[in-house]
């Protein structure tokens, strides 16, 4: 019998992505192209978990 794999969703929410943003900004002084893929990496981290 072949398992059934469930789909994986996106479970961040924009309020939760504005959070992750507001706090990156604050620690350090990151540019437009560095917050992009921070929050890139953010999303696929909980979309792997």
């Amino acid at each position: 019998m072949i398992p059934i794999r469930k789909k994986k969703t996106l479970k961040v929410t924009v309020e939760e992505m504005r959070n992750f943003a507001f706090a990156y900004v604050e620690k350090y002084a990151p540019s437009k192209q560095q917050l992009k893929t921070y929050l890139l990496k953010k999303i696929l981290k909980n979309f792997s978990t």
